[in-house]
């Protein structure tokens, strides 16, 4: 694929490649007087600095698990089709892009999915108080992140599915507010909102009205990571290395809570309760193994091949998904007899 020009995608890069990955504190043990640090740089892409997803790799990056496999993983918000853009021109090895990976695969992006520590995507549709019912809220204003992002189209499906809506796309206004979503529920600058951990917590502190979860209706894997088919095949020996460390991460937050939530309270810079609060109502929707069944699969080939519409080729999982790394890692560490 051609590779992107010009002065926005520069600024982009000097942006997202410089100052966040120094905010999100990426690991680099300390060398030693007169030494210089042999870690190598691994640019790791997320939709957002708090995307939960990425709640993993905070944990092996804690535990130095990317530094004992020799990587220096620097987490950099860029998510989206824009971060699928990033990894086609070789500006970051991998991302936690999920969805948008997909839909890219579908429209003939050259990426595949190697990993996938979310099995269903959780997402809340929360309103105002003073709105009891759902059908209260037909012409008020819907905040999500991104317009014909995941959760703006599993609101609609469900709206449509399971409330009866006849045209949710048009029976309310959708607003795109990619931050401070609660906080414009709380002054009133919106009626409504699809929001994702944290910011549930802080809705239901502040008492506002949960209406739905969207894994009370449908299952759709989320966080999927994903690399270009050639990082995969001119790099598989050190995408084995960074999910290894991944791997880890993930299993440590099933076995460690105390540390993990500390790890959330710190990455979060949120209190105590809090950070225990987004961990328990989070930790069911990870897998332990990095990898989904092929029917959860199928069903996300499905729902994206929806929204990419008459754009989307007919794929397989295969065509999409290749856990075989990861599978291999997880082997290993079984056989190993690793723990946390």
């Amino acid at each position: 694929m051609k590779k992107i020009q010009g002065g926005l995608f520069v600024l982009y890069l000097l942006v997202n490649l410089l100052l966040p990955a120094k905010a999100e504190g990426a690991e680099r043990p300390a060398a030693r007087p007169g030494e210089s640090s042999s870690l190598e740089s691994f640019i790791f892409l997320v939709p957002t600095a708090t995307f939960i997803s990425t709640l993993p790799v905070w944990v092996a990056q804690a535990s130095s698990y990317f530094a004992k496999e020799g990587l220096e993983v620097r987490i950099v918000a860029g998510g989206g089709p824009i971060g699928v853009l990033v990894l086609l021109n070789g500006a970051g090895q991998a991302g936690g892009l999920g969805d948008s990976a997909v839909r890219a695969a579908l429209q003939g992006a050259p990426v595949k999915v190697v990993a996938t520590p979310v099995r269903a995507a959780n997402f809340y549709l929360y309103s105002r108080p003073d709105f009891t019912n759902i059908n209260q809220l037909k012409g008020k204003s819907f905040a999500v992140a991104s317009i014909n992002g995941t959760p703006h189209v599993l609101a609609i499906r469900i709206l449509r599915d399971h409330y009866g809506w006849t045209d949710p796309v048009r029976d309310v206004r959708w607003v795109s507010i990619l931050e401070q979503r609660v906080q414009a529920l709380q002054v009133g600058a919106i009626e409504a909102a699809m929001l994702f951990s944290p910011d549930n917590v802080q809705a239901d502190r502040l008492g506002m009205r949960k209406h739905f979860t969207t894994t009370d209706f449908i299952a759709i894997p989320s966080g999927g990571i994903a690399v270009t088919d050639e990082y995969l095949r001119r790099n598989s020996a050190e995408l084995k290395r960074f999910l290894t460390g991944h791997l880890k991460g993930l299993r440590r937050i099933h076995s460690d809570p105390t540390f993990t939530i500390s790890v959330i309270e710190q990455r979060l810079k949120t209190d105590r309760d809090t950070a225990k609060a987004i961990y328990e109502s989070q930790l069911s929707t990870f897998t332990t193994s990095d990898v989904v069944p092929e029917s959860a699969l199928k069903l996300n080939l499905e729902f994206n091949k929806e929204m990419a519409k008459k754009f989307a080729r007919d794929l397989r999982p295969s065509d999409v998904f290749d856990f075989s790394i990861v599978s291999q890692v997880a082997g290993e560490l079984d056989a190993s007899g690793w723990k946390p």
